[in-house]
């Protein structure tokens, strides 16, 4: 793998010591270890290698893994430091619950919330409540933990059809193959039906297209309108 690479990859991510399932990518798997959510999409994720779109410490990891061994599962172990960090007393504010409630939040103990700070909103956990005082906990909820992947690469898109298909199926993952799509020179055309006509998912297909997909330099959304009766 090299950088700028686009891959296919499935995995399972735990919790090490205790074997937890944090995150999946595959629903027959979700299903055969008892977690399946019928409101969650499963599906292979699709990144570009050196953009950060997974841990760096497990992207380094796919780096050395060789194409021919595409297919293969691969486990790997990541100590909290190459993870999502140690945990971080300093992460543990306490706000008045009075504060908390003109922000229309009704403090519960294991509630997570969402808190503008210093103009960023972070999420935090609610661990204690009492005598009108509310302990926040804004560590990831994996800080501190030893995690595990158990990771397999499907595949590496390599012409520019292929990886077209890929930045399409990195935004639109559900209804990727439904979209139809043509290159005319250094352009690419892109036919979205009116349910997907989203102005972000089109700025993000444009970005990395032009930007990592070698000879295109132009997006062309199309809209299509079907059985529209007056």
């Amino acid at each position: 793998m090299k950088k700028n690479d686009f891959v296919e990859i499935d995995y399972v991510g735990k919790i090490k010591k205790t074997g937890d399932v944090f995150d999946l990518t595959n629903e027959k798997k979700a299903k055969e270890l008892n977690i399946y959510n019928e409101s969650y999409s499963y599906h292979p994720l699709v990144i570009i290698m050196g953009q950060g779109f997974v841990l760096k410490a497990l992207e380094d990891k796919i780096f050395k893994i060789d194409e021919k061994d595409m297919g293969k599962n691969f486990t790997f172990s990541f100590e909290p430091k190459d993870a999502f960090g140690q945990r971080d007393a300093k992460m543990i504010k306490v706000f008045s619950s009075s504060v908390l409630k003109e922000k229309k939040i009704n403090p519960i103990v294991g509630q997570r919330i969402e808190i503008e700070d210093k103009k960023e909103k972070v999420t935090g956990k609610i661990v204690s409540v009492s005598a009108g005082r509310v302990r926040v906990d804004f560590n990831h909820v994996l800080a501190g933990k030893e995690i595990e992947y158990e990771l397999t690469v499907n595949k590496v898109f390599k012409t520019i059809e292929e990886k077209t298909d890929a930045v399409i199926k990195m935004f639109i993952p559900e209804k990727h193959e439904k979209i139809e799509k043509h290159i005319t020179g250094n352009v690419l055309t892109i036919n979205l039906p009116k349910e997907l006509d989203n102005s972000v998912i089109k700025q993000l297909i444009a970005k990395y297209s032009t930007e990592f997909i070698e000879k295109i330099d132009e997006v062309t959304f199309v809209e299509t309108f079907k059985n529209i009766k007056e």
